[in-house]
């Protein structure tokens, strides 16, 4: 009932949102909250691999809402939403528990799962359909779930990123 009620939300604001004119990209990657917005923020201050994987994204017909939790049991998780019209929207959790270099690390990995599923053809329609695409592109981990190597290799890639920016006075905010 929940995602129900989330879904309607997100294609009304969808459908409320003004067509993005052909010079400003679409804006596919979006934060729930204000912490979500500052790591968005400082992900693509300091990460080439994070602003490579979002500017990526606003060509795709992916559109991703990302929040801040905490308690999560990973620094970041992705969940299919639904499939509506032209795009599929997907819900990234990042956990406010670790350092801002390893939720940076974690949206890069999370945004991956979503480039994942923009490549996907047919389009990804339901929670099952993406199951089905991580038995396909990855690789099972001792605790029974999938992951893809480009995932783990952008996470590791943002936060050496984010670990010189932050060594080099480029200001990594927490929370």
């Amino acid at each position: 009932m929940t995602q129900v009620l989330l879904l309607l939300v997100l294609l009304s604001q969808d459908a409320l949102s003004p067509t993005p004119s052909s010079d400003r990209p679409r804006q596919q990657v979006r934060a729930d909250d204000r912490f979500a917005q500052t790591i968005i923020r400082d992900g693509r201050e300091t990460s080439p691999t994070v602003e490579r994987l979002i500017y990526q994204l606003e060509h795709s017909h992916v559109i991703v809402y990302v929040r801040t939790a905490t308690g999560l049991r990973a620094t970041g998780l992705m969940t299919f939403i639904a499939r509506g019209g032209d795009f599929t929207y997907l819900l990234i959790r990042l956990d406010l528990e670790h350092s801002g270099p390893d939720r940076i690390a974690a949206l890069a990995h999370e945004l991956t799962h979503a480039m994942e599923v923009a490549a996907a053809n047919p389009p990804i329609g339901s929670e099952t359909e993406l199951a089905r695409l991580y038995r396909q592109i990855g690789q099972q981990m001792e605790t029974g779930a999938f992951e893809s190597l480009v995932a783990v290799v952008n996470e590791r890639a943002a936060r050496r990123e984010a670990f010189a920016a932050s060594t080099t006075h480029r200001p990594i905010r927490d929370r």
